[in-house]
């Protein structure tokens, strides 16, 4: 079963594990918005019971990438744009609240780890693979939420994360956004670096409502193509 790290669930129990598989099936376009997700061929498809995939297609409902619609059962949802605003949004406030926290309560080392977490990205950034790319940013941003040691929060910015991953890695970056993303990186550790708490809220948010911008355009262009 092929487990992507930039989409995993919370948790790793099985239904997690196979709510990833999926998750990467519809990344990577083997079903498109709209396509029905039936039990029992990802049953047969992985070689388990119903119930798990009744488990991990609940999981990835939580996380934006499936719907349950009645009388058709689990389909990969259409993304419209007031959606990604919406989900950006959610982002941009629990990552908020959380780097708040985290300057409040970095070591020297969680600093070093930071900056070096900058640094793998800048180096990802003079590259062309998304995956990669992705991988660094997601580690960045990860460090940091990871030092706020608050459970609860990264679980729900998990799920919404899993989303914009799953479209980033369809759409792709503008090179444009990609520099812009490592000024943006940089200005955070700026703060972090000085303890600058509530400096650090606003460059994030800042950071986010960028990815908005850069996540909508890119879905209307592929809209237009």
């Amino acid at each position: 079963m092929s487990i992507d790290p930039l989409i995993l669930t919370t948790g790793d129990g099985g239904g997690d594990r196979l709510a990833a598989a999926i998750a990467r099936l519809i990344v990577d376009g083997e079903f498109g918005p709209g396509d029905r997700l039936k039990l029992s061929d990802l049953a047969n498809r992985f070689g388990v019971s119903l119930t798990p995939v009744r488990e991990a297609l609940w999981k990835l409902e939580g996380s934006g990438l499936v719907e349950n619609i009645p009388n058709r059962g689990a389909v990969v949802r259409g993304v419209d744009e007031q959606h990604i605003m919406n989900v950006y949004e959610v982002r941009g406030a629990i990552e908020a609240a959380l780097i708040e926290r985290a300057v409040a309560v970095a070591t020297a080392g969680d600093v070093a780890r930071i900056e070096a977490a900058q640094a793998a990205f800048e180096r990802a950034a003079e590259g062309d693979d998304r995956r990669a790319l992705l991988l660094a940013d997601a580690d960045f941003h990860g460090t940091i939420n990871a030092i706020a040691g608050n459970d609860l929060a990264l679980t729900i910015l998990g799920q919404t994360l899993q989303l914009i991953r799953s479209l980033r890695l369809r759409v792709g970056f503008d090179p444009v956004r990609v520099r812009e993303i490592v000024r943006e990186h940089a200005d955070i550790v700026a703060t972090i670096r000085e303890g600058d708490a509530r400096a650090a809220a606003q460059r994030l948010r800042l950071h986010t409502n960028g990815a908005r911008r850069s996540m909508v355009d890119a879905l209307r262009r592929a809209r237009d193509r």
